[in-house]
């Protein structure tokens, strides 16, 4: 749509260069570091309208050209929404929540294409039984809209604040001492959307540290559609698996399995030297799945 700003005359107008500053600022930040994703983009998008906008609007004395470009932009905004309502359809299905036929909590809870594995059943519980007080730290899942209570979360590409929190400790006390100071007073896991986004850099000292925190301190309150939330406690009487080491074998096992498919025999063999060089021996768990 921008080729029709290089066709006016008053492009000297001190807002728009702006607006292109702005653009092409926002375009040199996120196309290295946001590897094209153009939903890091659409920060952008408002400027974009804005602009071509003011483009046509310099038409508006040039009553042919001004009603052409009107009618080539209604044109393609009705061709795009006729590619995107099948595409909707088949990812988000929304006619079933416009007409009813699917309840909100029920559309909010199950998985989509292009919404996989929603906390939202994490988050209700949440919502509806923790006190106002309350301060969550979020592990495998960026999406937070639904929650209602103080919380940290992460971003994909960000470092995950369990794991620095866990780095800048040096014992099972410290990690709970640390989330403390932090008025950390619960946790939640999205299991697999913890598989499917989660780095998990740490060492093998901090996996032996994590484990036995885990042990101690969380008392697991809710388990239900793979998200677990955990009580923060001085000392549990029924102590925890630990999700996250689990995730984490699920995760190595299955990516040496599909290497070993490929015939990429070092790269299987790599990805299981990891959990033998971390200590992290295989834990059978079963995840809930109602």
């Amino acid at each position: 749509f921008l080729v029709f700003i290089f066709f006016v005359k008053y492009w000297k107008n001190k807002i728009i260069k702006f607006l292109f500053i702005f653009i092409a600022v926002s375009y040199v930040l996120w196309e290295p570091v946001c590897f094209l994703k153009i939903k890091y983009y659409i920060a952008a998008f408002p400027a974009l309208a804005i602009i071509v906008a003011w483009a046509i609007d310099q038409y508006e004395k040039e009553k042919f050209v001004y009603t052409i470009l009107l009618l080539f932009f209604l044109f393609l905004n009705f061709c795009n929404f006729l590619y995107m309502l099948p595409f909707c359809q088949a990812i988000y299905r929304p006619l079933g929540i416009i007409t009813g036929s699917i309840e909100r909590e029920e559309f909010l809870s199950k998985s989509h294409a292009a919404y996989p594995h929603p906390a939202y059943s994490g988050y209700k519980f949440i919502n509806e039984n923790l006190p106002h007080t309350a301060k969550v730290l979020i592990f495998g899942e960026a999406r937070c809209y639904y929650i209602k209570r103080n919380f940290i979360s992460w971003a994909v590409q960000n470092l995950n604040p369990l794991f620095e929190i866990l780095k800048n400790s040096n014992s099972p006390q410290e990690i709970y001492e640390n989330m403390r100071k932090q008025r950390i007073t619960h946790i939640l896991v999205n299991a697999p959307e913890a598989y499917r986004t989660v780095d998990f850099y740490i060492s093998a000292r901090e996996w032996k540290i994590l484990e036995n925190f885990w042990k101690k301190h969380l008392k697991l309150i809710f388990a239900q559609n793979n998200n677990f939330v955990y009580e923060l406690v001085d000392q549990t009487e029924s102590p925890s698996q630990n999700i996250i080491k689990f995730i984490y074998q699920r995760k190595k096992t299955d990516t040496a399995k599909e290497q070993m498919k490929k015939a990429n025999f070092k790269a299987a063999i790599k990805h299981l030297d990891e959990l033998v060089k971390n200590a992290v021996s295989y834990t059978h768990l079963t995840l809930p799945t109602n």
